[in-house]
């Protein structure tokens, strides 16, 4: 009787954590209350078109002179607007930036879903390397919490010259078990119907690669990003060790965090423009 309930009670929080697992993921906010020409950069606001039909909203901000571009995914809370500030400090390395929302998110078409979040980032994708012609090695995707495993998703389907994982989970099953005490696999947590197995992609990465990850983030066991550093298979990643909480990490160590993506891409990207504007 006591294995029949403790099944009881395993399947039931299963059910719970999958049935409301998209309420729990997500947070968008619709309200854009800032532009990049507001924190002093000029930009072309975008709408870009994923391949199921949804528009998406997005942001291209050129640095002068540029000839690299870091293709941006936020977090899995508010929108492009609440990241104007991360926008800034990787422009002022001399990186064009690309940043989108996710469907759901800001003025995005749609609700958001793993598969749909996919779906954006190939979009802003295509706008980069189609649209505007640029040349995939010259492009370094950019993924922060949920958005690391919208990045690697994209690494691992179409080789961008650079990949920055940063505050980035293992798995969705793995952050379901930390909340729920619960092994869990990615399965059971699938959001509209696809894994976030953020460590599986990075087993199909093959170019440069940055981990990120502070000690102190209380929402990301700092142990998952060094899993996901081991995880990827070349030779060419470095692991970055930065303070503060999940949220403020790379502001609280702003220097360091620059400093590092400089010197890394500078390196990993073709013709890295070098200094700052």
């Amino acid at each position: 009787m006591r294995r029949r309930f403790m099944l009881f009670v395993t399947l039931a929080v299963v059910c719970a954590v999958c049935a409301s697992c998209t309420r729990y993921v997500y947070y968008p906010s619709r309200s854009v209350y800032r532009t990049p020409g507001d924190a002093g950069m000029t930009y072309l606001d975008l709408t870009l078109t994923a391949a199921d039909g949804v528009r998406i909203s997005a942001w291209y901000i050129p640095a002068i002179g540029a000839k690299n571009t870091i293709l941006f995914c936020h977090g899995n809370a508010g929108n492009m607007s609440d990241n104007l500030q991360t926008v800034k400090l990787l422009r002022s390395l001399n990186y064009n930036v690309l940043i989108f929302d996710y469907r759901g998110y800001g003025k995005s078409e749609g609700n958001p879903n793993a598969k749909g979040t996919y779906l954006d980032a190939l979009a802003a994708w295509d706008y980069l390397t189609v649209g505007r012609g640029d040349d995939p090695r010259t492009i370094a995707v950019h993924g922060r919490s949920l958005g690391g495993a919208v990045a690697s998703y994209l690494a691992a389907e179409r080789d961008p010259g650079a990949l920055i994982l940063e505050s980035a989970f293992t798995s969705m099953g793995d952050m379901a078990n930390k909340v729920t005490g619960t092994p869990l696999s990615s399965s059971m947590v699938a959001v509209g119907g696809v894994n976030y197995d953020t460590i599986a992609n990075c087993r199909k990465v093959k170019c440069p690669t940055l981990v990120i990850h502070s000690r102190q983030d209380e929402v990301v066991p700092y142990e998952m990003g060094r899993r996901l550093y081991e995880a990827i298979p070349v030779t060419d990643k470095e692991f970055l060790e930065i303070s503060g909480s999940h949220n403020s990490g790379w502001a609280d160590s702003a220097r360091a965090y620059a400093n590092g993506i400089q010197s890394f891409l500078a390196r990993a990207l073709p013709d890295a423009a070098s200094g700052r504007e």
